[in-house]
Formats: structure tokens, sequence, C-alpha cells
């Protein structure tokens, strides 16, 4: 006769949700401005920029090739 074994189980857990991301959270994360940015940036992390005006929403991106701002508008 074989020997009995006992082996432990634990039944998996369901993962945490992933929280939704708009642009009220990523205004937490990105610098919101008022004005077109015009500066040159000196750091990686100033190169986004969120600019805010009215109900005009636009994502700027500091382009290091050409050196300028460039942007999407946000809806």
């Amino acid at each position: 006769m074989d020997p009995e074994v006992k082996v432990d189980y634990e039944e998996p857990q369901a993962p945490a949700p992933v929280p939704d991301v708009d642009n009220l959270t990523i205004q937490g994360f990105i610098p919101t401005v008022s004005a077109a940015p015009t500066h040159t940036p000196t750091k990686t992390a100033d190169q986004i920029r969120i600019y805010q005006s009215g109900a005009t929403y636009r994502l700027y991106i500091y382009d290091t090739v050409n050196n300028v701002w460039k942007y999407s508008a946000l809806s």
C-alpha cells in the first residue's frame, strides 16, 4: 500500500481590478498648463504637458529631434 500524501491547496484569487484611466486621473500625473509650453525641457519628465483652456484640452509632447513642441487635441 502507498503511504498517504497530503497536499495543501489554496484556491486562486481573482486579480485586483485595474482602475480606469481618464483625463482627470492623468492630470494628477502630468503637469497641466494654461498656456502652450514654449520652454526647452531639461528633463525627460518635462517633455509632456496637458494644456487646458476652457473646454480645450491638448496633450503637448516635446520633439527632441526638431526641438519643437507638438500637440494632439484631446476630446
